[in-house]
């Protein structure tokens, strides 16, 4: 019984390799699909590099279009902060979505692998 517990108890935990950056990271108070520049604006750095690799999780999953295809492109972190920091500085920028800068520069520059950046963007 108490060797079943053990296993059952030890089942669906997260090992401390899996525990990564991101969940000891604050992201931005809003929905990932509507944070906008006038959010990035307002946020610490620790909560924008928290956003960027969110949205690097996103982007850089399945996307089922095709064999070639399996998964979306992503940018490393530093490049992505230093583009979202440069696009919301801009006045008009406030309404634009995060998600939708780093798609759209990552069909470009960005790489079929999910980096894992260890320096802090932007610094």
């Amino acid at each position: 019984m108490v060797c079943c517990i053990a296993l059952v108890a030890g089942c669906g935990g997260k090992s401390d390799s899996e525990t990564s950056d991101q969940e000891k990271l604050p992201t931005l108070p809003v929905a990932l699909r509507y944070a906008e520049c006038s959010d990035w604006r307002k946020g610490t750095i620790d909560e924008r590099r928290g956003t960027i690799r969110q949205i690097r999780e996103f982007a850089g999953g399945p996307v089922g279009s095709s064999q070639g295809i399996q998964k979306g492109r992503v940018m490393d972190d530093n490049e992505a902060y230093l583009l979202i920091d440069r696009n919301c500085s801009k006045r008009y920028a406030v309404g634009f979505r995060l998600y939708l800068l780093y798609t759209h520069a990552a069909a470009f520059a960005g790489t079929k692998v999910n980096p894992n950046p260890s320096g802090k963007p932007g610094l």
